[in-house]
């Protein structure tokens, strides 16, 4: 016990994976208990066993398998989308002032905006269709991925930049030998975790008729 509650300091493997399958198996067993004891209807608490079928009989159907590839398919398209135009203009926005102070301000303004308020717009102009559902997901990522690229350009030395200008590099050159290798592991981690954001706006997307 004293190990566990030690600040700071490794586990061994076992316990390690013990506590994290218990994470898994606590709620489980809360949900067993509510609905198999009766204490919740199985419409708002179905019991492990009836959601179990109803998974085996949406495989089996093929059902399930074309709702996930249709989700795929719009958390990709949304987060391509946002990806191909946040990428670019955020390192834009983080290597030249002028560019951020075109954008910056907007940006910061939208994005406090959430997702979900523009859903009335986005049937109004395109419609409940498939690009209704993108067009959720890509809001939802671009303004926070476009910041987030900006502040990893904005992180390269700047004293790199000045010995590129010194060794009689163009700014084109600069922008994609020093500032884009520099700032790439920061882009990769940011659209890591925008993909996981694209996916919480599925949700929200899929709501939409």
């Amino acid at each position: 016990m004293r190990n566990l509650l030690a600040i700071r300091t490794g586990l061994p493997f076992r316990t390690y994976a013990l506590l994290a399958s218990f994470a898994f198996v606590l709620p489980i067993l809360v949900w067993a208990v509510f609905s198999y004891g009766g204490y919740a209807k199985p419409l708002f608490l179905p019991s492990p066993s009836l959601v179990l079928a109803a998974l085996v009989r949406t495989f089996r159907d093929g059902v399930l398998f074309n709702d996930i590839l249709i989700s795929l398919y719009r958390v990709s398209a949304g987060f391509v989308l946002s990806a191909v135009i946040a990428v670019p203009l955020g390192i834009l926005m983080g290597t030249f002032v002028s560019v951020e102070a075109l954008q910056e301000p907007f940006v910061d303004f939208v994005r406090y905006m959430p997702a979900a308020a523009f859903i009335p717009l986005i049937m109004l102009y395109v419609g409940i269709g498939e690009w209704a559902k993108i067009l959720v997901i890509f809001i939802g990522t671009y303004f926070q991925l476009i910041l987030m690229v900006m502040e990893n350009s904005r992180g390269v030395p700047l004293e790199l930049l000045n010995v590129s200008y010194t060794l009689g590099a163009s700014r084109w050159q600069v922008l994609t030998r020093v500032v884009l290798p520099g700032a790439m592991p920061g882009i990769f981690e940011s659209l890591r975790m925008t993909l996981g954001w694209a996916w919480t706006y599925l949700v929200v997307a899929e709501l939409v008729a």
